[in-house]
């Protein structure tokens, strides 16, 4: 095996380790994820890998998968019947409501604290604020969400408080495993621009800042501290990213564009294992 195979099947053995952990803890087997590993492989051939912009044809992506013609066929079936939107757009509008009850001026005191709102009565409303930002998800649905995530309470005279200013689902929500998969595939994405990017095409930033030899002790401090000027940057960053959306008129040709922020512990080291 040459160097190149080598390393490549040890990083797939890494990036799949915590995927295959997300799986195993909801009860998915290796055969359901071996299945649905082909859809993906059929997904990502043909969509990145056709000629003059179009997508790839059935020939070329047998060739590229491994996969039989007629098996690429069938998943692109299963792919074209299990598409769906829809998907993530519940935990993106949980996001958003949030994050512009902290920012607009009607709901907010345009220093980035979010009043406190009635459920439908007056003109600046909780419901007020999903019409314009939660799309068609019903009033209803997305505050017993925000309620039961701990992202909004209720006080004592029945107003709706926003308690924090990102969504971020129960540990046991389903909403939970969703975000996990945007957030590996936001990752994911990044790296794999930076691999293959032409020599012309700028990098995307993704850097790490690590230590191998950091005492257990200060792992909650820097819990804290992220916690502290982790969440400063990213609420800069999120006001920043309003802004342009508000410049942005109807012709204009948009992306999703955003950044993201992650801790990072490892297994403890010793440093004769580090310096082998």
């Amino acid at each position: 095996m040459d160097e190149y195979r080598r390393i490549l099947i040890d990083a797939c053995r890494r990036l799949l380790q915590p995927i295959a952990r997300i799986m195993l803890r909801g009860g998915m087997t290796w055969r359901e994820f071996a299945d649905i590993s082909k859809s993906v492989f059929v997904q990502v051939a043909t969509g990145d890998y056709g000629i003059g912009g179009r997508p790839t044809n059935v020939s070329r992506t047998s060739i590229l998968t491994g996969l039989t013609r007629r098996e690429v066929k069938r998943q692109r079936e299963i792919l074209h019947d299990q598409f769906d939107e829809s998907l993530t757009r519940k935990t993106n509008n949980a996001t958003r409501v949030l994050a512009r009850w902290h920012q607009d001026p009607d709901f907010s005191d345009g220093d980035g604290k979010p009043r406190e709102l009635d459920y439908e009565e007056g003109e600046h409303s909780f419901t007020e604020l999903l019409r314009r930002y939660a799309g068609d998800i019903p009033p209803k649905a997305m505050l017993k969400e925000l309620v039961t995530s701990g992202a909004v309470e209720q006080t004592g005279d029945g107003r709706l408080r926003a308690v924090h200013r990102y969504y971020m689902p129960a540990a046991t929500d389903t909403e939970t495993l969703r975000r996990a998969g945007e957030v590996l595939e936001d990752i994911g994405t990044t790296v794999n621009h930076n691999l293959g990017r032409e020599a012309e095409e700028p990098s995307r930033f993704e850097g790490r800042a690590t230590a191998l030899h950091v005492p257990r002790a200060a792992v909650a401090e820097l819990q804290a501290l992220l916690e502290d000027k982790g969440e400063e940057f990213l609420y800069m960053i999120d006001d920043w990213l309003a802004e342009k959306e508000r410049e942005a008129g109807k012709d204009t040709d948009t992306v999703r564009l955003g950044v993201g922020l992650y801790f990072i512990q490892g297994p403890q080291q010793t440093r004769e294992e580090s310096d082998e």
